[in-house]
């Protein structure tokens, strides 16, 4: 059954940039065909206010926080910019890294959008503790469009000397749960881990 979104709609609209949102039929936003296609064909017939207001203020800010709460929707709200953007202007792995507080969540958004990015032609791959020997070199020899992992994994990411230079290419972080994160030593490590990539990739 087609999915119109995760949660009913808000008492109050949301604003991007002062423009009232509301849900919307997918046909009627504005987003490129391609994407419009592969989010009808995994289900999609809506976008709820969260994810509308991200995609219009993503064509104008560089950096967004989402605040929203469980099962809204943030994770199409958080990546849907991101494929609108590699769709228009290209972007060559590792082009977007997303950074969850845990490995379930990991698995979690590996498996809501692995589908839709496979749908356009890109690549979505996981990347923390567990992850096996195979996979692992699977990705350093072929990196992801999109790599998901969690903050203790990133700092090895940075100075492997294959994934290195893929790491060259990201234009987009995602950090997901950000709350769980920011008030611990682990938030420290993260900060310094995208300090260290943002010198490394300065887009």
């Amino acid at each position: 059954m087609p999915r119109k979104s995760l949660l009913p709609a808000p008492p109050k609209p949301l604003h991007a940039r002062g423009v009232a949102v509301t849900w919307q039929a997918l046909s009627g936003v504005d987003l490129d065909a391609r994407l419009k296609e592969a989010l009808r064909r995994l289900g999609y017939s809506h976008l709820n206010p969260l994810q509308l207001a991200s995609l219009r203020s993503a064509r104008i800010y560089e950096n967004l926080l989402l605040v929203a709460p469980t099962g809204s929707g943030k994770t199409e709200a958080a990546l849907l910019p991101v494929l609108e953007s590699l769709l228009r202007d290209g972007g060559a792995p590792i082009a977007a890294l997303y950074v969850t507080p845990l490995r379930a969540l990991n698995r979690d958004v590996y498996y809501r959008m692995k589908e839709l990015f496979e749908a356009l032609g890109y690549s979505a791959e996981i990347r923390h503790g567990d992850t096996p020997q195979s996979a692992r070199r699977r990705i350093a020899e072929k990196p992801p469009h999109l790599l998901i992992t969690t903050p203790e994994p990133l700092q090895f990411l940075l100075v492997d000397k294959k994934l290195r230079p893929a790491l060259r290419n990201t234009r987009w972080v995602v950090v997901d749960e950000l709350h769980e994160l920011i008030d611990d030593k682990r938030g420290v490590q993260l900060t310094l881990a995208l300090e260290r990539l943002r010198l490394l990739s300065p887009r």
